[in-house]
């Protein structure tokens, strides 16, 4: 494809599009310019496509430190979805697995979640607390 470079800029075609008349403008100085062109091309290109292929990480909303105190306490009575939303053969599908059949903060802690997980799933309400729900409806 470059061996035909030299023969477009030749051209009258290419001249004409250019505004490049053969006395006044060198070959090097038409090739600076259409490289330069062509980088800022590619430069804005570039940065389409990283915008159009960005994926937003939406954060949950830290919890508040009532939210913390209930997830710490071992007597707090939970309700756990019973379908499993993490990425099947990971880690945290297996620990989910464990502790889903959970009914307290204590029960589920005993069979192996961090707090880590404990505390992203009550923010993505896959688990959620009753008494909680009834306190803010």
């Amino acid at each position: 494809m470059f061996f035909f470079l030299p023969r477009l800029f030749d051209s009258r075609v290419f001249r004409n599009i250019f505004f490049i008349s053969k006395p006044r403008v060198s070959d090097a100085w038409a090739w600076t310019v259409i490289l330069v062109s062509l980088l800022a091309l590619v430069q804005a290109l570039r940065l389409v496509l990283l915008r159009i292929t960005r994926v937003r990480v939406r954060c949950a909303m830290p919890l508040s430190q009532a939210q913390v105190d209930i997830l710490k306490t071992p007597t707090t009575v939970i309700e756990i979805q019973g379908q499993n939303p993490k990425k099947p053969g990971s880690k945290s599908f297996e620990r989910f697995d464990r502790y889903k059949s959970a009914t307290t903060i204590g029960d589920a802690t005993t069979k192996g979640p961090n707090w880590q997980d404990l505390s992203t799933d009550f923010e993505k309400s896959c688990l959620k607390v009753p008494h909680l729900m009834d306190v803010d409806a």
